[in-house]
Protein backbone atom coordinates (compact mmCIF):
# COMPACT_ATOMS: atom_id res chain seq x y z
CA UNK A 1 0.00 0.00 0.00
CA UNK A 2 1.69 3.25 -1.00
CA UNK A 3 0.58 6.19 1.16
CA UNK A 4 -1.09 6.82 4.51
CA UNK A 5 -4.78 5.85 5.55
CA UNK A 6 -7.28 8.10 7.41
CA UNK A 7 -7.57 7.35 10.77
CA UNK A 8 -11.41 5.63 11.76
CA UNK A 9 -11.68 7.47 15.05
CA UNK A 10 -9.73 11.12 15.09
CA UNK A 11 -9.94 11.02 11.22
CA UNK A 12 -6.58 11.95 10.40
CA UNK A 13 -3.99 10.51 7.89
CA UNK A 14 -1.53 8.90 9.92
CA UNK A 15 -1.88 5.10 9.29
CA UNK A 16 0.99 3.38 7.25
CA UNK A 17 -0.56 -0.12 6.83
CA UNK A 18 -3.37 -1.93 5.80
CA UNK A 19 -4.85 -2.94 8.73
CA UNK A 20 -4.06 -3.21 12.96
CA UNK A 21 -1.83 -0.12 12.55
CA UNK A 22 -2.03 2.82 15.80
CA UNK A 23 -2.72 6.40 14.88
CA UNK A 24 -0.15 8.18 16.76
CA UNK A 25 -2.38 11.09 17.19
CA UNK A 26 -5.84 9.39 18.99
CA UNK A 27 -4.11 6.38 19.49
CA UNK A 28 -6.93 4.05 17.87
CA UNK A 29 -5.80 0.62 16.71
CA UNK A 30 -7.12 -0.07 12.94
CA UNK A 31 -9.48 -2.64 13.27
CA UNK A 32 -11.13 -4.95 10.63
CA UNK A 33 -13.47 -6.00 13.36
CA UNK A 34 -14.83 -2.27 13.39
CA UNK A 35 -14.87 -1.25 9.92
CA UNK A 36 -18.56 -3.01 8.98
CA UNK A 37 -20.20 -2.15 12.62
CA UNK A 38 -19.05 1.09 14.26
CA UNK A 39 -21.00 0.00 17.63
CA UNK A 40 -19.24 -3.19 17.81
CA UNK A 41 -17.11 -3.79 20.65
CA UNK A 42 -14.79 -6.48 19.79
CA UNK A 43 -11.53 -6.30 18.55
CA UNK A 44 -8.28 -4.94 19.72
CA UNK A 45 -9.38 -1.78 21.33
CA UNK A 46 -11.96 -2.88 23.53
CA UNK A 47 -14.08 0.16 23.09
CA UNK A 48 -16.61 1.00 20.07
CA UNK A 49 -15.60 3.21 17.17
CA UNK A 50 -19.05 5.07 17.36
CA UNK A 51 -18.06 5.45 21.79
CA UNK A 52 -14.25 6.09 20.70
CA UNK A 53 -15.05 8.97 18.64
CA UNK A 54 -17.25 10.36 20.81
CA UNK A 55 -14.40 10.55 23.09
CA UNK A 56 -12.23 11.87 20.86
CA UNK A 57 -14.33 14.67 20.12
CA UNK A 58 -15.11 15.46 23.71
CA UNK A 59 -11.64 15.52 24.67
CA UNK A 60 -9.55 15.65 21.56
CA UNK A 61 -6.83 12.99 22.11
CA UNK A 62 -7.52 10.16 24.28
CA UNK A 63 -4.97 9.23 26.66
CA UNK A 64 -2.77 5.97 25.67
CA UNK A 65 -2.86 5.00 29.36
CA UNK A 66 -6.76 5.51 29.49
CA UNK A 67 -8.68 2.28 30.32
CA UNK A 68 -11.49 2.64 27.84
CA UNK A 69 -13.89 0.31 29.12
CA UNK A 70 -13.94 2.80 31.90
CA UNK A 71 -17.39 4.57 31.72
CA UNK A 72 -17.44 7.87 30.21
Amino acid sequence: MSGKKTCLCCGYVTLTSEIHDICEICYWQDDPSCWDDADAVWGSNGISLRKAQKRYEENCKLDQTQDFNQAI
